[in-house]
């Protein structure tokens, strides 16, 4: 029978392994030791943090609606891909309002988020004279 691989023991800065169980022969007695975090990546955690709104049947209704609506970028009038909180959400913005919609191409989209998280907030992001009035 194959061995198991040895993981690093739990116990803070010990530089041991263990087969069996989460720490090495000299710290498996003591009780009460804080074993590390897991270290999450960026990408687990947003896909974690959002997941059950950006995947939800809502979201997506009002997502594809609003891009048959407007499918170029409502920047650069590119192809639209992104559809696109102009307040977003952690910050109060209406979740499926059009009023709060864009479609935006990557390159927009990813500027857009460049210049917010500089500290320039989302003002200016929408191109004068859209339709404010539509629901969603």
């Amino acid at each position: 029978m194959p061995r198991k691989t040895p993981r690093p023991c739990k116990h803070p800065y010990c530089p041991n392994t263990t087969r069996e169980g989460k720490f090495c022969k000299e710290h498996s007695k003591q009780r009460g030791v804080q074993v590390l975090p897991q270290i999450e990546s960026r990408a687990a955690h947003k896909r974690r943090n959002s997941s059950g709104f950006y995947n939800g049947a809502g979201w997506q209704k009002t997502r594809r609606a609003y891009k048959t609506r407007h499918p170029l970028c409502e920047r650069c009038s590119g192809s639209g891909d992104l559809v696109d909180h102009i307040v977003p959400i952690r910050s109060g913005g209406e979740k499926y309002k059009f009023s709060n919609l864009q479609t935006l191409c990557a390159r927009c989209h990813a500027q857009k988020h460049a210049s917010e998280d500089s500290g320039l907030g989302a003002e200016g992001n929408r191109l004068q004279g859209e339709d404010e009035g539509e629901g969603g």
